[in-house]
């Protein structure tokens, strides 16, 4: 994990409807105010528009050298990035169940995603991450800036993510749902 600057991460194609852009002007907004964070973005172009906006944003002064876009990454690579975040954030505004963010609770990484689909029961809301309203960014930056301020806050979080992990979502309990379900079926 960081020591000073704070990385926030971002794992999701670049599709309008998962949030990127929600998430680049609160991040602009806290860096303009003076937190010291970097951004990074694991995912492939998938809206053309969503990429240019990501590109404005960094282009920014003070936001140069802070939105880290890393392209699609899988396997290792990917796994590297996360083990270096501090935080996850996907304000997605319609999804059902992201595997992105039990690819993070699998780092102990605190998560803030929406109250969409099946996020509210990953997310233990207010131990292991927080739930905002999609496209809120009024509560995107309050919950961000509760987890930036407060290392223990993020610590505590990170590990009630990742036992929330370890409790429900293992490939053990992947392998063991389809077992059940295979032996219903019979």
């Amino acid at each position: 994990r960081s020591t000073s600057r704070l990385s926030i991460l971002h794992i999701s194609h670049l599709y309008r409807f998962k949030g990127l852009t929600v998430l680049l002007d609160v991040f602009s907004q806290l860096v303009h105010e003076g937190y010291d964070l970097v951004l990074d973005i694991i995912g492939d172009v998938a809206h053309q528009d969503v990429f240019k906006e990501m590109m404005e944003f960094e282009k920014q002064p003070e936001l140069r050298g802070r939105i880290i876009w890393h392209g699609l990454k899988t396997g290792k690579g990917k796994h590297e990035i996360i083990s270096r975040a501090d935080i996850m954030v996907l304000p997605t505004m319609n999804d059902t169940f992201p595997i992105t963010i039990l690819e993070a609770m699998q780092h102990g990484l605190p998560v803030i995603a929406s109250r969409r689909g099946a996020i509210p029961e990953m997310i233990d809301d207010g131990q292991s991450g927080y739930l905002i309203e999609p496209g809120n960014t009024i509560q995107l930056k309050e919950k961000l800036l509760m987890l930036i301020d407060s290392n223990t806050r993020r610590e505590q979080f990170g590990n009630a993510s990742y036992q929330v992990y370890r409790k429900n979502y293992t490939d053990q309990h992947f392998f063991s749902g389809l077992d059940r379900i295979f032996n219903s079926l019979q």
